[in-house]
């Protein structure tokens, strides 16, 4: 720590035939010499700066920061536009480009320094920016992807629990972020996962195509699922992360968690777009994507939607694209029944299945499906029976998972599309070409 310490690095910024000087020492007090104008200029300063000015500084002496903060101070011409503004602005940056960890996360320790006075003497301005020392040691930590990695291991250990000694075949399926499955940051995520996994001994294999989503799929010990909650504090913008390990015990399917992990969002990439979450199901129920690990898609990757249900249901189910984009995809035209027998796997999009094609401006698409025992049971919608476009009012609500008939079982799935280790993207026009077709469909009744 350095928290007896004003200034930073010694800096001397002039720039030929225009003022003003920007002096910065690495003792705490201005260089040497000043020369001062006979008569020094006074800064017009606002009423709020007004009550942070120390009347006792003149700026050329050295002044402690608060016990227990760390501090820069940085001195202007007290003649130039703004100058108590400019003052704090350098020390700010300076405060910064000091303890910063790198990359976007110098923003982050931004957000947690404060003002804390400014004096002014000699014809300059001179402030200090402070960060309390406890805050310092608590953002060094979120943005350690080491310290990151340490804790991911143990939370892994909770995870695989026993097992550790068999080499468990643990698979990874959905982890939502901000309301679906995969993206960038999930990939990201994982690649900490699977290597804190293979340190607890566990073998990381694929989720085997076609299986529903109920239960546990052949051929995996552990099947993990995740969710990245964002969250903020002390000011700084941060995600939890947690997860859930489900396995078998006895002749049963158990789950248990482990404790969350938590890493300043700067560090990681960001999100496109944040969705309201969707119903889950009672896992009874259940609807689930061939997907990569974590829940990703590349654009024009094909993939099978599939249902499970533990009894016959008849079935709506709906693609959520965009803002408020949404289509009936199930019935269609090759599946005309909407009745879904218990006790198997359905496949919804036919012998071809899905692709992912993605609709201009979003990166998340989603799935809802609404069952009832009985056709009357789905209210409304048991007219819908065709693919049919949502209007926009009700489409919205579905995005929400609000505006369904009482009493009716849900389940959800999604996700997102990355670009890395993807092949080349669909050629262009082909955005334009899917909301065309979108706008041709009927609208639902």
């Amino acid at each position: 720590m350095r928290s007896g310490r004003l200034g930073g690095v010694a800096l001397a910024l002039v720039v030929a035939g225009c003022a003003p000087q920007v002096v910065v020492q690495q003792g705490g007090g201005p260089a040497n010499p000043v020369k001062a104008d006979p008569k020094p200029a006074e800064p017009v300063v606002t009423a709020d700066e007004a009550r942070q000015q120390d009347l006792d500084w003149d700026c050329q002496k050295a002044v402690p920061p608060p016990g227990g903060y760390e501090a820069e101070t940085a001195w202007v011409d007290a003649g130039q536009p703004q100058a108590v503004e400019r003052a704090f602005q350098r020390a700010f940056d300076q405060l910064v480009a000091n303890r910063c960890e790198g990359g976007r996360s110098c923003e982050a320790l931004r957000a947690l320094a404060t003002r804390w006075k400014w004096g002014r003497g000699g014809g300059q301005v001179c402030a200090m920016a402070t960060i309390h020392a406890p805050d310092l040691s608590w953002y060094r930590g979120m943005v350690s992807t080491k310290l990151f990695e340490t804790s991911l291991r143990e939370s892994a250990g909770a995870l695989v629990g026993p097992n550790a000694a068999k080499k468990p075949r643990v698979a990874i399926d959905c982890i939502e972020d901000a309301g679906a499955c995969g993206g960038p940051r999930v990939s990201w995520l994982q690649d900490y996962l699977v290597r804190a996994l293979a340190d607890r001994g566990a073998m990381v294999v694929d989720v085997p195509k076609g299986w529903g989503g109920a239960g546990l799929p052949n051929g995996v010990d552990l099947l993990l699922t995740g969710r990245v909650t964002p969250r903020v504090e002390r000011r700084i913008p941060i995600f939890d992360l947690t997860w859930t390990a489900r396995y078998r015990e006895g002749g049963t399917v158990a789950q248990r968690g482990a404790p969350p992990v938590a890493l300043a969002a700067a560090v990681a990439p960001a999100v496109q777009d944040v969705v309201a979450p969707l119903p889950e199901g009672d896992g009874k129920l259940a609807l689930r994507l061939d997907a990569q690990r974590g829940g990703s898609l590349c654009a024009g990757e094909r993939t099978q939607l599939w249902l499970t249900t533990d009894q016959d249901l008849h079935v709506r189910v709906f693609d959520l694209y965009g803002r408020d984009g949404a289509i009936l995809v199930f019935p269609n035209a090759e599946q005309p029944n909407g009745l879904v027998r218990g006790g198997r796997e359905e496949p919804l999009g036919g012998p071809q299945g899905f692709e992912a094609v993605p609709v201009a401006g979003s990166d998340v698409e989603r799935f809802l499906v609404v069952a009832a025992p009985t056709e009357a049971g789905l209210g409304a919608l048991a007219a819908v029976t065709e693919t049919c476009r949502v209007a926009p009012d009700r489409a919205a609500a579905l995005h929400r998972g609000e505006g369904l008939p009482p009493g009716v079982r849900v389940a959800s799935t999604s996700f997102r599309l990355v670009t890395d280790g993807c092949p080349a993207p669909p050629p262009a026009g082909t955005r334009e070409g899917v909301a065309a077709s979108l706008e041709q469909l009927p609208t639902c009744p």
